[in-house]
């Protein structure tokens, strides 16, 4: 018996527990519930090895986010090249993965294109979509709930006085706010020098305002010679 246990013995024979009525077993579970207590183990070899194995799974993943984010911008880079003649700025964030790249041409040949591309907070299975003439699909669509959409026309929107006009990094823009039952949505668009930007962001704890006020100004930073 360790001397915490002969302690505590010590204690329960000098102690008033004397002088009423215990018994000889009754002490003896004290003891042992005691003795037990002490031999719990906290299973920090378990938490530990839980830890380990997600830290692995995510050094293992992120080659592969980043190789998923590397394709998608090189792909929206030659396009944009070839389909205009203008230096068009499309951001890339790593938090919001692209899913899904299309243009979409105006019918019977009209001069219209509107490039588009979705971010989502993950990227998930690869969805089976068929392109068109109206319609040519640049990469995705990948599963993942939209947080924004940015378009690029090659035609000017109109601003007049019906328009909520906002000044947001130096440019003013055309904005409206939507809140509905599929959601809550925040839509900015400005003009740059032979087309526009039209940017929808689907607004939640994880996107708020402030976030898609920030993501504009990245857009429009980027966009910067081509607006001046």
């Amino acid at each position: 018996m360790d001397k915490k246990l002969r302690d505590l013995k010590e204690n329960l024979d000098h102690s008033v527990l004397k002088d009423i009525q215990i018994t000889h077993n009754e002490k003896q579970r004290i003891l042992e519930s005691l003795h037990k207590k002490d031999k719990r183990l906290v299973p920090y070899p378990y938490y530990l090895a839980v830890v380990t194995a997600a830290v692995i799974l995510l050094i293992l993943l992120i080659p592969q986010f980043q190789k998923e984010h590397d394709q998608a911008s090189t792909i929206l880079n030659e396009v944009l090249q070839t389909e205009y003649q203008d230096d068009i700025y499309f951001p890339t964030f790593k938090q919001y993965p692209i899913t899904f790249s299309t243009i979409l041409y105006a019918p019977n040949g009209g001069e219209k294109k509107d490039f588009m591309v979705t971010y989502s907070e993950t990227s998930g299975e690869l969805m089976d979509m068929e392109g068109s003439d109206r319609q040519r699909i640049l990469y995705g669509p990948y599963e993942g709930e939209m947080v924004f959409r940015v378009t690029y026309s090659n035609f000017q929107v109109s601003m007049n006085q019906r328009s909520n006009i906002e000044t947001i990094g130096g440019v003013k823009t055309i904005v409206d706010e939507i809140e509905n039952d599929n959601g809550h949505f925040w839509l900015v668009s400005f003009n740059v020098k032979n087309g526009s930007y039209y940017i929808e962001f689907n607004l939640s704890e994880k996107l708020e305002k402030v976030d898609a006020i920030s993501i504009v100004e990245n857009i429009i930073e980027g966009s910067i010679t081509n607006i001046r």
